[in-house]
């Protein structure tokens, strides 16, 4: 249960900032962390994207059809 209401990533980046200032974790850390994870990060980001952008575009539902049309009920639709 997030605490009222708040968006997960500000409870997030507010844990990271209260690791670094308790002294758990430190910017070399952080910084060693996303030279490490860099990549996956943007192509999770670029796929979130992309989908929220096709999704908005009718794609799914198009795709959807298409297939259903092709399939003509031989997968044991009624």
């Amino acid at each position: 249960m997030r605490p009222r209401k708040l968006p997960i990533g500000y409870s997030a980046l507010f844990g990271a900032l209260l690791a670094i200032v308790l002294g758990i974790s430190t910017l070399g850390t952080v910084e060693e962390v996303w030279n490490i994870t860099w990549n996956a990060t943007f192509t999770f980001v670029a796929v979130i994207v992309s989908t929220l952008v096709f999704d908005e575009a009718g794609f799914f539902e198009y795709a959807a059809s298409r297939i259903s049309r092709a399939a003509r009920g031989a997968f044991g639709g009624s």
